[in-house]
């Protein structure tokens, strides 16, 4: 007899009590809905409902066992239905050993499994740059001047390009291995193609390719929970590099790292000191000293409330000095926007972009950035599925001008608005409409065995109490009255209210909700028998109680004569109820808690 599909009866919503009532008002609660349910009544009233009787009264008897017994009340508050029939069968059973075996190879098995993944772990970035600069030639190009080649600051007029030039490729993987708790090995390979030509590198077509490569192995090994060794044998064409090093936990706030670098061209040795400042705040410095010698300052800090990031580095190296400042700002579950900027003796540049995930805990990620510097405007389109990513930088004017910069930043945007609102925001509706239309059908049988099964809890309930006598003591004492009372999905409880809904649509996107769907006609949806909305106006003036009406919407089906018109879509209720003479009407969600009567409700037309 329960009014919901699939899911575990509410005990306390079956008995019309609040989670907080005591066994002697449940008891209460229970003796006086016996007396309208118990099939002998039932029996001599109406004899054609006594099997729903039997259900009902069953559930009820259910329902008072459990909130009645301190035990099995705490197992239904924390686990529901199904913990209390779990905590019966494991009192009162033990498995033999042939189950113990059983159980034990079952879990040994799933174990090993788990090992064995966790034993390789496989992850890898492709980089593919290209340059479609050749593609919008101008008369005169001027680049940025590249010490050292001898190229003239003015090129002439280049040939059109109709596809995009490939600047530089690289593949990078790595393979890890867990030879046993606490050593694993790491394979790892990088291999790439660019161009050696000077001008070509910058954007400008022409130049031969080169392919570079390199290989390195490396084993980790834990000595203690506080200390990790390491071990790194690296070539490249014909030169070898080994490097040795070690971590250690110095604190519960500090860590630190060392290694040693030594090649044919020489030796190196880095330092790595990282620090937990406050609870949102780390901080990292690293020392080269050597071949290559630098120095490097970073602090991180989070923002919970707007989770954000925002990261400062200070680098020193024998080349250049530069400081760069990143802000991750996550704008939905799914949605992140990147800030970044460099600024450096050598070389600047500023990134603005965002990725998106298709949902919160997905590791698939598609994003997009723009990047601008001296040596030009460019695009990065990054694709991430697990762990391997592809990042696709594309350079489109090797020229930084306000002119470039604005085609670049608009181009993009508007494309992307057209797409979303002419392509993607239609699509997205025809799916959310289809989906929709595929579950009504789905559950249009059960919709009306529901609809069924609640008017004859109605027609019983009915039966055992005068409705017309309690309505008339409400009115009597000026009390609450209920005179409308809908339930369903917005869209169809205002329309079912004959609320005004807008003549035209503001957008795109609100004209696609309107677009005719022949190719998916409702037929038997749009039929008479399909009811999108409860009225529950009785059941919820049995509600009322001492001219109160208190009711979690999200309950709402397991009471008497309500049953839910749309399973699985989001849902409103409308009560329109008269309360000291005068009209009251409010709208509430399936989160809300209804409490009612309440000033805020009131009508400024006069009763009808």
């Amino acid at each position: 007899m329960a009014a919901s599909y699939g899911d575990e009866v509410d005990y306390y919503a079956l008995l019309n009590v609040p989670r907080t009532a005591s066994a002697t008002e449940i008891s209460a609660a229970f003796r006086k809905l016996s007396r309208i349910y118990h099939p002998d009544r039932v029996q001599q009233r109406n004899p054609e409902l006594i099997t729903q009787a039997q259900e009902k009264f069953q559930l009820l008897s259910e329902a008072h066992a459990v909130l009645t017994d301190d035990y099995t009340r705490q197992l239904y508050n924390t686990y529901g239905v199904a913990g209390v029939k779990a905590g019966k069968q494991l009192a009162n059973r033990y498995k033999s050993p042939e189950e113990f075996r059983r159980e034990f190879d079952k879990l040994r098995r799933r174990d090993e499994l788990a090992q064995l993944d966790r034993l390789q772990n496989t992850h890898g970035v492709m980089t593919i740059n290209l340059s479609i600069a050749d593609m919008f030639p101008t008369q005169h190009q001027q680049r940025p001047s590249i010490s050292g080649t001898g190229l003239p600051r003015y090129l002439p007029p280049r040939r059109r390009s109709y596809w995009p030039q490939l600047r530089a490729l690289s593949l990078a993987q790595a393979y890890e291995m867990q030879f046993s708790e606490r050593t694993s090995c790491t394979f790892s390979g990088t291999l790439g193609q660019q161009r050696h030509s000077a001008a070509a590198a910058a954007g400008w077509g022409g130049g031969g390719m080169s392919a570079v490569g390199q290989l390195q192995l490396g084993v980790q090994h834990h000595l203690s929970p506080l200390t990790r060794a390491s071990f790194n044998l690296a070539t490249s064409g014909d030169t070898a590099a080994v490097q040795v090093g070690s971590w250690r936990r110095l604190g519960q706030y500090t860590q630190a790292s060392m290694s040693l670098l030594l090649h044919r061209l020489g030796s190196s040795l880095e330092l790595d000191l990282q620090r937990q400042l406050t609870r949102n705040t780390q901080a990292a410095w690293a020392c080269t000293v050597g071949q290559q010698a630098s120095m490097r300052v970073r602090v991180t800090h989070h923002f919970d409330e707007h989770l954000a990031a925002v990261v400062g580095e200070l680098r020193q190296d024998e080349q250049q000095l530069s400081a760069a400042l990143n802000v991750t700002r996550q704008l939905s579950p799914k949605t992140t926007l990147k800030l970044g900027g460099r600024v450096g003796t050598a070389h600047s540049e500023f990134t603005l972009g965002a990725s998106r995930r298709p949902s919160k805990h997905s590791l698939n990620s598609i994003g997009m950035f723009l990047a601008c510097s001296p040596m030009g405007i460019s695009y990065k389109f990054s694709f991430a599925r697990g762990s391997q990513k592809v990042v696709v930088p594309v350079l489109v004017t090797p020229e930084l001008s306000l002119r470039s910069l604005s085609w670049a930043v608009m181009v993009p945007a508007v494309l992307f608005l057209f797409t979303k609102l002419l392509v993607l925001e239609p699509r997205r509706l025809r799916k959310k409409l289809r989906k929709q239309q595929e579950r009504r059908r789905a559950n249009r049988d059960a919709v009306a065995k529901a609809k069924q099964a609640a008017d004859d809890d109605l027609s019983i309930y009915l039966k055992g109490i005068d409705l017309q006598i309690k309505m008339e003591v409400e009115e009597a004492r000026r009390g609450l009255v209920v005179l409308d009372g809908k339930f369903g999905p917005a869209s169809d409880l205002q329309t079912e209210l004959g609320r005004e809904q807008p003549s035209a649509p503001s957008s795109p996107s609100a004209a696609a909700a309107e677009l005719p769907t022949a190719a998916e006609p409702l037929t038997a949806l749009d039929a008479a028998d399909a009811i999108r909305v409860a009225d529950i106006t009785t059941p919820l003036q049995l509600l009322v109680d001492d001219s109160k009406l208190l009711v979690e919407v999200s309950t709402l089906t397991h009471h008497t004569g309500i049953w839910d018109p749309a399973p699985g879509e989001p849902k409103q209720l409308y009560i329109k109820y008269l309360f000291k003479d005068r009209v009251h009407e409010a709208f509430f969600e399936e989160d809300d808690e209804v409490s009612i009567p309440q000033k805020s409700h009131l009508l400024n037309s006069p009763p009808s």
